[in-house]
C-alpha cells in the first residue's frame, strides 16, 4: 500500500497554478462544496482521487517538468 495523499495539498497546488475550486468542480464534475471538502482533508473515493490526481499531473507535475526542462537547456547553452 502506498503513502497517503495530502489532498489539501493537491487543491492547493491546483490553485497556485490559478485551477480555482469553483473551476475544478467543473473539471471534476462534481459539486464545488465536495471540493471544498478535499480542500480540508476528506478523502475521494478511488476513481475520483484518481481523476484528481490526473488533473494535478496535467496542471502541476507536467509545468514543472517543463519549467525544469527549459531551465536546463539554457544553462547548457550558456556553458557551451
Amino acid at each position: 500500500m502506498g503513502d497517503p495523499v495530502n489532498w489539501p495539498q493537491i487543491i492547493r497546488d491546483l490553485e497556485e497554478r490559478d485551477v480555482t475550486l469553483y473551476k475544478l468542480a467543473l473539471m471534476m464534475r462534481c459539486q464545488y462544496v465536495q471540493v471544498q471538502r478535499w480542500a480540508h482533508g476528506v478523502e475521494p473515493k478511488y476513481h475520483t482521487g484518481a481523476k484528481l490526481l490526473a488533473i494535478h499531473a496535467q496542471y502541476v507535475v507536467s509545468r514543472e517538468t517543463l519549467q525544469s526542462e527549459s531551465h536546463e537547456q539554457q544553462n547548457n547553452k550558456l556553458s557551451a
